[in-house]
């Protein structure tokens, strides 16, 4: 079983991401995420998207020209990757202190969703220490 651990959850958001987990583990399990639920938990957070077509245009622009640039989320292709990965998702944990791990099966190597996953804890704030299936 793989396992990203993290560090950096503030206490106030730590239901928020496991209540995003169990939304997307449940569909992923049921064969659809409910891309309303899970916009709807987000809520505030739903800003770490990239949601403007204009930005979006910009970002993809200086990527083509400097492929060193790092490219945002927008929600729903952050949705679309995490609903075609490879992956079947165990359990997360958030201790107290904002560390946690999240644990998943990898179905194929090399498995698509990794990053998409590891999104779930940048989203919230989180830093992603180390994934064992990267």
């Amino acid at each position: 079983m793989a396992t990203i651990t993290f560090t950096d959850i503030q206490p106030e958001h730590a239901e928020a991401v496991s209540q995003v987990f169990r939304l997307i583990k449940e569909g992923k399990e049921c064969g659809e995420i409910n891309e309303e639920m899970v916009r709807n938990t987000l809520g505030q957070h739903l800003g770490h998207f990239v949601s403007d077509p204009e930005a979006i245009q910009n970002m993809l622009e200086k990527w083509k020209s400097d492929r060193s640039t790092p490219l945002s989320w927008d929600f729903g292709s952050w949705i679309d990757a995490l609903a075609s990965a490879e992956l079947l998702y165990q359990t997360i944990r958030v201790h107290p202190d904002g560390s946690g791990e999240l644990s998943f099966e990898q179905l194929a190597w090399p498995s698509g969703g990794i990053e998409a996953t590891e999104e779930l804890i940048k989203i919230f704030g989180g830093r992603v220490a180390s994934n064992s299936a990267a």
